[in-house]
């Protein structure tokens, strides 16, 4: 486990027991930079929770109409 911490050093609390986690974007940063996501987790089972959480978040974000600067 301690080889893979590094990899994925922000995953491994929810990854490691089997815990769903969905990303979703949080904000466009800057030029040639990209967007910044958050982790949301969950408690084991949630997955269909998370998934709706995303999309209603994409829905009322709309992200599909926002691009990086500089693209």
């Amino acid at each position: 486990m301690r080889r893979r911490i590094p990899h994925c050093p922000h995953a491994w609390p929810w990854n490691a027991p089997g815990r769903p986690v969905v990303n979703v974007p949080a904000a466009l940063v800057g030029p040639g930079r990209p967007p910044v996501g958050v982790q949301l987790p969950g408690p084991a089972g949630s997955e269909p929770l998370l998934v709706f959480l995303a999309a209603q978040l994409e829905a009322g974000r709309r992200w599909w109409e926002r691009w990086p600067p500089g693209v």
